[in-house]
């Protein structure tokens, strides 16, 4: 399944903004669209969407529009970090992760820093004796970093439920999920990898306004279970491995998921 893109006018509409603001901040500051289709044609991803949203921010804050720009194009320093990644230095691969989700925000951090490294850190596993070891330490560093954020809104009644299928093995998702939440001042709980019958007891139980069902492949998907938590609450499939299931909200990334479960 591909990510979706925007064109300039519907991100325009998206960001209450004009489509000629947006020609202006990519021809004076460089805020561009990174996706290219077959035909040759930009198009806005989640991600870039992302970085306009925080620069509406900033500007919003008091940050004039070119400092807003410079701040949203600053870069962690990307050898210091692959050195410490490297080198497996946990400590040092926290501290920047931490800097920053302080920096940008969860959303901004995961779809443009995080989840990259991550990427890169898979294909050296597949390519290096050592690269399980470095994804494992790179895993649990954004991770520390990610609780850290979602724990300053927790409850004993969550407006959201976080979880992957039974067969999910990846629940990194469902924290950088529960730290833009917690950025929002929603409540969510991580459930973490559980059988079916064990969320759809909980919402059941506890009523949440959304429960979040994450699936990396077709191979681990449970409609079924979808399916049952949805005569209980709104229940979402996240993530690449639902394909097409007629009349089920599906959200893609990061960005999606908070966009739709902020309106909750």
């Amino acid at each position: 399944m591909t990510t979706p893109t925007w064109t300039v006018t519907a991100v325009a509409a998206k960001l209450g903004l004009s489509v000629p603001t947006l020609r202006s901040w990519e021809r004076r500051y460089g805020i561009a669209p990174s996706h290219r289709t077959e035909g040759g044609h930009r198009r806005y991803t989640s991600a870039d969407v992302a970085s306009l949203q925080h620069m509406q921010e900033l500007i919003r804050a008091g940050a004039s529009t070119s400092d807003a720009a410079k701040h949203l194009l600053l870069e962690p320093d990307p050898q210091g970090l692959w050195a410490a990644i490297d080198r497996m230095d946990s400590s040092a691969i926290t501290h920047q992760a931490r800097l920053l989700i302080t920096r940008y925000g969860t959303e901004y951090a995961w779809m443009t820093q995080f989840v990259p490294l991550l990427r890169d850190a898979g294909e050296r596993w597949l390519s290096h004796a050592s690269g399980i070891a470095v994804e494992h330490v790179l895993s649990d560093a954004i991770l520390l970093v990610l609780q850290e954020t979602a724990q300053r809104m927790s409850d004993d009644r969550p407006r959201v439920l976080l979880a992957s299928t039974s067969h999910e093995q990846h629940t990194l998702p469902l924290y950088a999920a529960a730290s833009g939440f917690a950025e929002r001042r929603i409540t969510s709980r991580v459930l973490g990898r559980v059988p079916g019958d064990v969320v759809v007891a909980l919402a059941e139980e506890l009523k949440p306004d959304a429960v979040f069902v994450w699936a990396r492949s077709p191979e681990t998907a449970e409609p079924e279970t979808l399916r049952r938590i949805a005569e209980h609450a709104r229940a979402i499939a996240a993530g690449p491995g639902w394909g097409e299931l007629p009349q089920q909200e599906i959200v893609h990334d990061l960005a999606e998921t908070l966009r739709v479960l902020t309106h909750v």
